[in-house]
């Protein structure tokens, strides 16, 4: 694993070849994929906040070998946030047990 890091090819070897090269001309406005949520879930202010228990993915893939985003909690509570793959469960909480996702929780343990 450490070896594909290295390499250029890490993303096309974890993802496989779903997501095409393309050339973005300008940055797509990445939200909450309220098509790909868990079914305790609400999405709202236009898909940039998430309540309720479960999970949603964004919009948009990472696809190139370093990505940044940040996350605002406004409640306590128990949370996570992380990546994940396509096969995730996202009514299941909390992720990052089956494999499927690495997510960080509220004690930030991973």
């Amino acid at each position: 694993m450490l070896s594909c890091l290295k390499g250029a090819c890490c993303l096309r070897f974890l993802q496989g070849t779903t997501y095409p090269d393309v050339i973005v001309s300008h940055r797509p406005e990445v939200t909450l994929d309220t098509s790909r949520m868990g079914q305790d879930v609400v999405v709202v202010k236009n898909g940039r906040r998430l309540c309720g228990t479960g999970a949603a993915v964004a919009n948009a893939p990472i696809v190139q070998n370093k990505a940044y985003f940040e996350v605002k909690l406004q409640t306590q509570g128990n949370w996570g946030i992380g990546l994940a793959t396509r096969r995730v469960n996202l009514s299941k909480v909390p992720l990052g047990y089956d494999g499927e996702a690495w997510i960080m929780d509220q004690y930030g343990q991973v």
